[in-house]
């Protein structure tokens, strides 16, 4: 340690032209962390977890040489988020560091040796040496016990390697036991994705993988899949191609067999509505759904593809999405605003754990010469007899069978008689009006039942939003008088029937000669919905066929940039009972036919000619006629055209189509143009939009307009910069008006809607220094007509605005982001549930001796040996509509930078530095403008704000990198609140504290704390509500006499007070709760000892006294048993306490690491706590 305090001054002269001040933002993936290639300040660290609270140095132990941190405690499970802050030498002091190198003056190397020269004869200690292989992670094992909970066993793997294991293989793998049950987070555009466990073993043209592995279809055209899978996946390419063989000559080969990860899904929005939720003025969350309309899922991250109008979209907070895949919700950004005519597709892979599902893909693919031909066999099926999630019974067994492939009339009741336990949620059944119903009993319930929502009206059974019992409870309701259910639950369940698809795919392209091909593809497929029954398997297999003629003929001879006349003639023929793996139409192909709403079981016969006229620099001109054939349910015949035409600036873009169709009971004309002219003039481009739409349904015996005739008009004009300017802008203006029949008897269409769009984006990124971008988007509708429309008027404003800048030779910098917009929030609810002891975050503590869980029952836990318990949230489908606002301001302010050398005054403002930051992430309903979208308002007690995250973070720092003295004032503000099924649930917490810290001598180091601050918490149970102000002074005094041993002695002092009186009643008036004037008085004497031994390992230990008196005004006695005196008393008894902690780590090897463990507490008449733990572990 010497040697590191040695450096700096080095360090200090170092950061003059460079911050050695680093921060980043981490999510613990394991128990060893590699933060820097640098060495670290000692004792520069500051690490804070969620809320920017600080993790103290007793949840890990770090090495500053190697800048690795090993956590320690287990409150700190793998996949939660810290940030980290640090200041780095400008050395790694685990490499080393010489002048010359040794080699180039050893005599050895020019065959002499130097008698005097001790030379030492290295020898390997890595026990885990792989050669040129290289390896990172480690594994552990471990052991934990104590008086008050049982032995656990620990064991931890995370292996990465990478390199060759000889010279024509390599290697690439990843491999850990985690079993993390989240997906990442999908807000960038490139997805992070931690839980992928593999081994690649490869070459030139060989792949093997085991373990996690993405398959994708082959290019072709029935057979179209994406899948997440864990199995094992070979492929190689055979290059048969001999000496003087012109063309090419290989065989390509993969297969795969694994277990799907997902099962695939596809939402598209109906009408106005995307999933029954209305679209206009809201971006969002939009929840996604399953095939049999589960709607809590989670989506296997990053295999969603989204698109608006056709258009696929981007996923990304600065692009026009983000996903949450583990509540499976999309919002919509700024960048794209979401009205009634969009029309929003999502295409997704799901997790299905009904039953084990195996994927086997195999194929072959052959290139000789001019021809090309590509074999595939896939096969996806559930094993019907490895149910996950769902325990079939005998009967339920044959309900599946004999509803054959009508697999929605699989409908059981899902009660089973358990016997009684105090966990979970348990029914009894009693009598009630004359119905047998089940109640909610949680000293006598038998029976665990399952509901399933059904709608309004639809049930008999309802959300109990004001129990407080562990999980959901639901509660019967009375029918009405004429016998109607009255609720939206029923206590059954819609069985999930094992399914099975296959698809052989045979497809081959012969080129006749330089400007003309035939492809043509044959697909066989076999869908079974229903494998536990044997009905209705004649309509499982199905064909598809498709073949194409191309030709590209160039009109003139030019080989520079002719133009080209290309022609494809096609046609495709689909069984009635074809049934692909996913989807392989375009995504809007039923829109481009008006099927979108008509149910086929008929043949399906598309014939079609495509013309073009295209020049690579100019653009092109398409033409194409299709028909569409399903015998006599529909006809349809489609003319299309395109034009993408640009020459000197000008730029012309066209999209028509024209359809006629008839069915058996309508006939239909549908016309679509969609065009934009521009034209640029040097920096500046000017242009207009046009899209239009005719739909025109008609009876077949009769004019008269049909639902869903529609007609609109959207038209636009731009103005907008160059795109090669560095400042940009774009301002444009839409205006649509729709149109729709006067119903029943319309003879013609009334304007019904029109909506007025303006759009303003800007970017100055001209100077480096200084960059600002923003949009901004309003959209008024207006109702023109109440007979065609119900709709109301509505308006909507979205905007973002990001600016970052530096100043005073970066002496302030400055990063801002603001953004505001409307959409949905849904009601909450959540569980605890029991995980492995000690490495949950909240403990149960039964107040009422009744061994029964209650959710008023939890407190976060202070002591980790207590923490066996997770909270889970659990989303609803009770949405409000909301107004939101985002804002993020960093400041940082170092004077420094450019007044280090200078005298006087400036040198003593140089010592000054700053660090400002504040978020605010806010819902509301309030329909005020001013309050809605000001960033600065966040009441938590307003009753239309229902959500908030909010944190205010400024320190003021004196002498920060000086060795000898520094001070820090902190002010602190976090405020959130949650919309809840059963109300609102709001924190407040503002601290401002004070540290000084002073080295009087090299060996004593003096530290001075102050912090004085308020907490509260407004809960929807009003008796658990709290306001207390504290104060608290801690001084410390450090010895040190040398770099490995370290002893500190300190004092601490505290005092709250619970200034909020809250009296809870019962309907008698009774008094049930009361609480008010609590106050607690905390004596806490520490002391902390470390002692280092250099590559060998360390010893910790902490002790600590702390008394607490707690009393009100009324009496000194005061229960302990309610959830303020457990905050007032944080986790501890009133009188003496004492808690310690010893740990022991040593360094076995190079590669094996000991430690030992061992804490405990021990308050007033109460038995002693202990808790100790051994874990070995090696490090690759």
């Amino acid at each position: 340690m010497a040697v590191l305090c040695a450096l700096f001054s080095t360090e200090k002269s170092w950061s003059q032209t460079i911050s050695n001040v680093r921060s980043v933002n981490v999510i613990i993936l394991s128990d060893t962390l590699k933060l820097d290639s640098l060495s670290i300040v000692p004792y520069s660290e500051s690490i804070q977890g969620k809320g920017n609270l600080h993790i103290d140095t007793s949840y890990y132990d770090i090495d500053y040489a190697t800048s690795t941190i090993i956590w320690k405690k287990l409150y700190l499970d793998k996949g939660f988020q810290v940030k980290i802050t640090y200041k780095v030498l400008p050395y790694a002091l685990s490499s080393p560091l010489m002048h010359k190198d040794f080699q180039y003056v050893n005599p050895e190397r020019v065959g002499m040796s130097n008698p005097f020269v001790y030379t030492y004869k290295k020898t390997s200690d890595d026990i885990f040496a792989l050669g040129g292989i290289n390896k990172s992670g480690s594994i552990s094992r471990g052991i934990t016990f104590g008086n008050s909970q049982d032995v656990i066993v620990n064991s931890s793997l995370d292996l990465r390697l990478s390199g060759r294991i000889s010279e024509n293989v390599s290697i690439l793998a990843a491999i850990t036991d985690d079993n993390i049950p989240i997906q990442p987070e999908g807000n960038t555009q490139q997805i992070q994705e931690f839980d992928k466990v593999f081994i690649k073993l490869h070459n030139e043209n060989t792949s093997l993988i085991a373990g996690d592995f993405e398959l994708a279809s082959p290019d072709g055209y029935f057979m179209k899949f994406y899948k997440k899978a864990q199995g094992a996946s070979f492929s190689t390419l055979l290059d048969r191609k001999v000496d003087g063989q012109k063309g090419p000559n290989e065989i390509s080969l993969t297969a795969s067999a694994a277990l799907s990860r997902g099962k695939f899904a596809r939402n598209v929005s109906v009408g106005t509505k995307f999933n029954n939720v209305e679209q206009e003025g809201n971006q969002g969350p939009y929840k996604l759904a399953g095939n049999n309309n589960e709607t809590f899922i989670i989506v296997i991250s990053g295999t969603e593809k989204i698109y608006v109008d056709g258009v696929k979209l981007v996923r990304g907070q600065d692009n026009d999405y983000v996903i949450d895949y583990n509540t499976a919700e999309i919002t919509f950004t700024p960048k794209l605003l979401i009205t009634k005519d969009k029309r929003i597709i999502v295409e997704f892979q799901y997790s299905d754990r009904n039953y084990s599902r195996s994927l086997i893909y195999g194929g072959a693919g052959i290139r000789k010469n001019k021809l090309e031909l590509h074999l595939g066999i896939y096969s996806e099926q559930d094993s019907k007899n490895q149910p996950i999630d769902q325990e079939l019974t005998d009967e339920q067994k044959q309900l599946m069978n004999d509803v054959g492939d009508n697999i929605d009339a699989a409908i059981s009741s899902r009660i089973d008689s358990v016997g009684y336990s105090e966990v979970g949620v348990l029914y009894i059944k009693k009598d009630s009006l004359g119905y047998t119903v089940y109640e909610y009993s949680g000293d006598s319930g038998v029976y665990r039942v399952s509901f399933s929502l059904v709608g309004q009206g639809n049930g008999n059974y309802n959300l109990d939003a004001n129990s407080v019992a562990n999980g959901r409870v639901f509660t019967w309701v009375a029918p009405d008088l004429n016998g109607n259910p009255q609720g939206s639950y029923e206590p059954i369940v819609l069985l999930v029937t094992p399914k099975k698809k296959q698809m052989a795919r045979l497809a081959g392209s012969y080129k006749i000669n330089k400007s003309s091909k035939v492809t043509f593809e044959l697909a066989v497929s076999n869908n079974d919905v229903n494998t536990i029954s044997s009905l209705d398997k004649s309509n499982d297999d199905g064909y598809g066929f498709k073949i194409n003629f191309y030709n590209d003929f160039p009109l003139s001879k030019s080989k520079k940039d002719p133009w080209v006349f290309g022609t494809n003639l096609n046609y495709e023929q689909i069984d009635k009972h074809f049934s692909p793996i996913e989807r392989f139409r375009t995504v809007e192909f039923e829109r481009d036919w008006n099927t979108t709403s008509i149910q086929f079981n008929s043949h399906q016969y598309i014939p079609g000619l495509a013309l073009s006229l295209s020049k690579k620099k100019e653009g092109y001109f398409k033409y194409q006629f299709k028909s569409y054939l399903r015998d006599v349910d529909y006809q349809g015949f489609r003319n299309h055209a395109k034009i993408n035409y640009q020459n000197k600036g000008f730029k012309l873009i066209f999209d028509g189509s024209y359809l006629t169709s008839k069915t058996l009971s309508q006939n239909n004309e549908f016309i679509r143009l969609k065009g934009l002219i521009s034209k640029q003039f040097n920096w500046l481009v000017i242009g207009m939009t046009e899209d239009f739409e005719n739909n025109v349904f008609r009876n077949s015996s009769s004019d008269t307009l049909q639902v869903p005739s529609y007609q609109y008009y959207d038209i636009g004009a731009f103005i907008k910069s160059s795109d090669t300017a560095k400042n940009t802008f774009a301002l444009s203006y839409n205006q649509r008006i729709d149109l729709l029949p006067l119903l029943p008897n319309a003879e013609d269409f009334a304007i019904a809607t029109t909506g007025d769009n303006v759009n303003f984006t800007f970017g100055l990124q001209k100077n480096p220094n200084s960059r600002f971008n923003g949009s901004i988007t309003y959209r008024g509708l207006h109702i023109s007509n109440t007979n065609t429309t119900s709709r109301k008027p509505d308006e909507s404003l979205l905007g973002r605005i990001e600016y970052r800048f530096k100043v005073w030779k970066g002496a302030i910098t400055s990063a801002t982001f603001y953004e505001i917009g409307s959409g949905l929030e849904s009601k909450k609810d959540f569980t605890f549930i029991k995980v492995a002891e000690g490495q949950g975050i909240w403990e149960w503590i039964d107040r009422d001796s009744n061994n029964i869980e209650s959710k008023d029952e939890f407190e976060q836990a202070v002591f980790q040996y207590n923490a066996n318990y997770i909270k889970v949230y659990i989303p609803t489908n009770d949405y409000i509509k909301t107004y939101s606002n985002m804002f993020n301001e960093s400041i940082n302010i170092r004077p420094a930078v450019v007044w280090r050398n200078k005298e006087g005054i400036r040198k003593f403002i140089a010592r000054f530095s700053n660090q400002t930051a504040y978020r605010i992430a806010q819902k509301s309903q309030n329909s005020d403008i001013e309050k809605s979208l000001n960033p600065f308002y966040s009441e938590t007690t307003d009753s239309n704000l229902v959500t908030l995250n909010s944190s205010l973070r400024s320190i003021l720092y004196f002498n920060r990198t000086d060795p000898k003295f520094g001070a820090d004032v902190k002010y602190q503000v976090i405020k959130t609140k949650t919309l809840l099924v059963n109300g609102l649930d709001s924190r407040v917490q503002l601290l401002g504290s004070a540290h000084l810290r002073w080295n009087v001598t090299r060996e004593f180091t003096v530290d001075a704390f102050y912090t004085s601050g308020e907490k509260s918490y407004a809960s929807y149970l009003d008796w658990r509500d709290y306001r207390i102000v504290y104060q608290e002074v801690e001084p410390k005094i450090t010895f040190q006499p040398g770099t490995s041993f370290r002893i500190a002695l300190l004092y601490n002092y505290k005092d709250k007070l619970n200034e909020l009186e809250v009296v809870d009643k019962d309907l008698n008036g009774d008094v049930l709760h009361a609480s008010g004037n609590e106050k607690a008085i905390h004596h806490k004497l520490g002391l902390e000892a470390r002692q280092n031994a250099v590559s060998k390992g360390s010893l910790t230990l902490n002790v600590n006294y702390i008394n607490i008196t707690y009393s009100n005004d009324s009496t000194s006695n005061l229960s302990e048993n309610t959830s303020i005196a457990f905050e007032m008393l944080e986790g501890l008894k009133t009188g003496s306490n004492v808690t310690w902690s010893l740990s022991y780590q040593r360094n076995l090897s190079k590669n094996m690491q000991l430690s030992l463990t061992y804490n405990g507490r021990k308050s007033e008449e109460t038995p002693a706590v202990h808790r100790g733990g051994v874990s070995l572990r090696a490090f690759f």
